[in-house]
């Protein structure tokens, strides 16, 4: 893998982690009474690009077998001898993030769970907890 390639998992605890700016970031949410993991794809922090969605939602038994067909497909299809272009972002820029999928989808041997992203109907896994390092919270000492 080239040196840069970034993967973030954030299981939805206390400490969050900023997945939507690594190659490849996975975020625990709460669809009904499931916890399942979003896929986002191509971020970049030092290229000012955040990841997109994946469009798919996966369960926790089978998250690291989808992230390895991610890269698997990185492998076979991206850059990795130009370091400029050693992301997966720069092979997103090259397909769509359907085609993409399908990819991976045909590396696993069977369809993901489609889930449009819908901000509006969103609810991170985290969000019964006091709160992640993201954001800003009152000190809990008196001024």
């Amino acid at each position: 893998m080239p040196r840069k390639f970034n993967i973030a998992y954030d299981g939805g605890g206390l400490i969050g982690a900023v997945e939507d700016t690594n190659d490849i970031g996975v975020k625990a949410v709460q669809l009904g009474e499931e916890i399942l993991f979003r896929i986002a794809l191509g971020g970049a922090t030092g290229h000012k690009a955040f990841a997109n969605d994946l469009g798919v939602v996966v369960p926790p038994a089978e998250i690291n077998q989808v992230v390895t067909a991610i890269v698997r497909v990185y492998i076979e299809h991206g850059c990795r001898t130009n370091r400029k272009k050693a992301r997966l972002k720069h092979l997103l820029e090259t397909m769509l993030i359907e085609e993409f999928r399908a990819l991976v989808e045909k590396k696993l041997g069977s369809p993901l769970r489609r889930a449009p992203y819908d901000p509006a109907q969103l609810r991170w896994a985290s969000q019964e907890l006091p709160h992640s390092h993201v954001g800003d919270f009152p000190q809990k000492q008196r001024a």
